[in-house]
């Protein structure tokens, strides 16, 4: 139930509640814990390996942007 709330409804955490679901979405995200298909490096791996003309791909462009976005958000 946490992360059903800590994914869909953010805003009914506590406070703690919301440091708790940070820290869980950044191991999820930097590979300490299992589960998730990709981890963040495991992504830009990926991303490196495209061609320049993949890389301007505008849905490849969105989808970094989004990760640069995810990057900032839990500072990894």
């Amino acid at each position: 139930l946490f992360r059903y709330r800590g994914r869909n409804y953010p805003h009914t955490l506590s406070e703690s509640e919301l440091q708790q679901w940070a820290l869980f979405c950044r191991a999820r995200l930097i590979g300490e814990c299992s589960g998730a298909p990709l981890n963040i490096t495991e992504y830009l791996q990926a991303y490196a390996e495209l061609s320049p003309e993949q890389q301007l791909d505008p849905a490849v462009q969105a989808w970094r942007h989004y990760v640069h976005e995810i990057e900032q958000r839990y500072q990894l």
